[in-house]
């Protein structure tokens, strides 16, 4: 794939399998995984497919997976080590950001 293939990507809640995937074509390239515990969304698994690797898939996945919970005014945390990893470096999200709940 060339990199202008990256520049059309689908990425889509579902709620059913709680996970947001990111798709190119009708191939589902990637997925940030879900729990909810106490009304929070907790990211716990984030994966792009080797082949799709280092194209910035991944953050731009959880970018919008964060943002569509945020923008339904939920609140988020994260197990996933890539999210956590993410919003080290961006931190548009913040607010929205609360510990992980204990069950």
């Amino acid at each position: 794939m060339t990199a202008t293939d990256y520049d059309d990507v689908a990425i889509s809640h579902r709620p059913e399998r709680q996970r947001y995937e990111l798709a190119i074509g009708d191939e589902v390239v990637g997925i940030a995984a879900y729990d909810v515990i106490d009304g929070v969304t907790v990211f716990n698994h984030t994966v792009v497919r080797d082949a799709h690797e280092r194209h910035g898939l991944a953050g731009r996945l959880v970018q919008a997976a964060i943002s569509d919970v945020t923008g339904q005014g939920g609140t988020f945390a994260a197990t996933c080590s890539y999210v956590q990893h993410w919003l080290e470096k961006n931190h548009q999200f913040d607010d929205a950001l609360v510990p992980v709940p204990t069950p």
